[in-house]
């Protein structure tokens, strides 16, 4: 990979009203599963309108939990632009359009949402639309991005009173079990969504998530 990407932010001043809309549609679309395909660990995923992704652990990791790496590479021969997430939290970008689907040993699977950091948790945080992070890859061009899997939510098991309750201190569950292995796998919408997104899907990555210190 060509190293961390240059973050961009684009203001565009959306109302609250539209935000929470834009979160309902988000969460009645989280349980939508992924098909199960086949590939090598760290292998990228199937080209999707040029562009290639990969999902793999941080080779400077520290500490027990695991801390993941998105890489995207543009294989193609045009240009494509990327709305990654947004910048919404005062210069801090989260990756919310990439989404973590987690699968079980028994084959159950769930698809997680980015919602940044807790418990300051707001509409904008949740669905950040306020200021879009968006970056253009030329061709033969790639980077890779680091994802917080503490921030990685089934917003499927919340409602919206839920999501609120957070700015009282309340804590929402992890997406996964501790002390539990999955299959990960990212999934990323490539083009604008009035149009028909493609969805891009990485390699699927065996990922343990420790047990919790007493």
């Amino acid at each position: 990979m060509d190293g961390d990407v240059k973050r961009k932010s684009n203001p565009m001043k959306v109302p609250n009203a539209a935000r929470w809309l834009l979160l309902l549609i988000l969460i009645t679309g989280c349980s939508r599963l992924l098909a199960q395909t086949a590939a090598e660990p760290g292998a990228p995923g199937a080209t999707v309108n040029g562009l290639e992704m990969s999902l793999f652990l941080d080779p400077q990791q520290t500490g027990t939990k695991p801390q993941l790496r998105v890489g995207l590479r543009n294989v193609g021969s045009s240009a494509i632009e990327l709305t990654l997430g947004s910048d919404c939290r005062a210069g801090k970008p989260e990756p919310n359009m990439i989404a973590l689907v987690l699968t079980d040993d028994q084959g159950k699977s769930q698809r997680l949402t980015d919602i940044g950091s807790e418990p300051s948790l707001d509409p904008c945080t949740a669905l950040a639309l306020s200021s879009l992070w968006r970056e253009t890859l030329a061709p033969s061009a790639s980077f890779s991005i680091p994802i917080n899997v503490d921030y990685y939510k089934n917003l499927s098991r919340f409602t919206v009173s839920d999501l609120l309750a957070v700015k009282d201190g309340q804590q929402l569950k992890k997406g996964w079990e501790p002390g539990r292995t999955y299959s990960v796998q990212a999934e990323f919408p490539i083009g604008p969504a009035a149009k028909g997104s493609h969805i891009a899907k990485s390699n699927k990555l065996r990922v343990h998530f420790p047990a919790e210190q007493q």
